[in-house]
């Protein structure tokens, strides 16, 4: 990524697509047709554009975009003027932004010139740029791998909905509905995995007494429960998760813990 980022001089007018790992795209054909008009919108000025994902209900585990005026039309699917990003909402709030229709979940897709993000970044985030430009000149150098590796390590982190997105003028958001799903958290594997009679998800073996609605991932042990409900089970080969479904996004949380303990090995 850094040879494409860094690098607009050898690569002029490209256009860079950042995609989640985790995410589920039934429809691929309407996906593609989204991403085309995106690169068209992101190729008009300095636009830099996203992909909003139309709510379906009033999900707590998503951050929202709220959309303003429209900018126009591309064979029948609207580009709209961003407003604002929203963090993770409670529940009530959730209610109010479904019942507005000016939002839309944010999916962490991003579509912009290099050019474009680059001179977003030398803005608002110049520390970074600085070290990309350092990197930049020491590519084809016996420094090279030195030199990534040392600015990469020292590279303030930040995400990128804060430290541009939230910041920057000319962000454009394109509503997209093509079966898209976030596989991000254990709780989205009830969305994609078959449920049993008692309402739990088991990936590998199961036996439970009064164990409902839950969901058991333990492909290499046998994993026995009694009298559980809304709970997550994970057995991995370092490490066991335990936790009630409802707070699956914390995991995020111990994961630092991990790390702060020097235990990176169990992640």
């Amino acid at each position: 990524m850094f040879k494409y980022l860094i690098d607009n001089n050898k690569y002029p007018g490209s256009t860079m697509i950042v995609l989640p790992a985790d995410h589920l795209i039934k429809d691929k054909k309407r996906f593609v047709d989204i991403l085309r008009k995106s690169i068209m919108t992101a190729a008009t000025g300095k636009n830099l554009v996203t992909i909003g994902i139309e709510p379906t209900h009033p999900e707590t585990g998503y951050g929202y975009i709220h959309f303003g005026d429209q900018l126009h039309t591309i064979d029948g699917d609207q580009v709209f003027k961003v407003k604002n990003f929203t963090e993770k909402p409670d529940l009530s709030t959730a209610k109010e932004f479904l019942k507005e229709g000016t939002y839309l979940w944010n999916s962490g897709m991003f579509i912009w010139q290099l050019s474009s993000i680059l001179a977003n970044i030398e803005t608002h985030l110049p520390e970074m740029y600085e070290s990309l430009e350092r990197i930049k000149n020491a590519l084809g150098t016996d420094l090279a791998q030195k030199v990534i590796r040392d600015e990469f390590e020292k590279m303030q982190s930040v995400s990128i909905d804060y430290g541009i997105m939230e910041k920057a003028d000319d962000i454009f958001v394109i509503p997209g509905s093509f079966g898209w799903d976030d596989l991000g958290s254990w709780p989205a594997l009830e969305r994609v995995k078959k449920v049993d009679a008692d309402g739990n998800v088991v990936i590998g073996k199961h036996y439970g007494i009064d164990t409902t609605n839950s969901i058991i991932h333990s492909p290499n042990k046998v994993v026995t429960t009694i009298g559980l409900d809304d709970v997550v089970i994970v057995d991995t080969e370092d490490a066991i998760l335990i936790c009630d479904k409802k707070r699956a996004q914390e995991v995020k949380e111990i994961r630092n813990i991990l790390e702060a303990e020097g235990l990176e090995d169990c992640l």
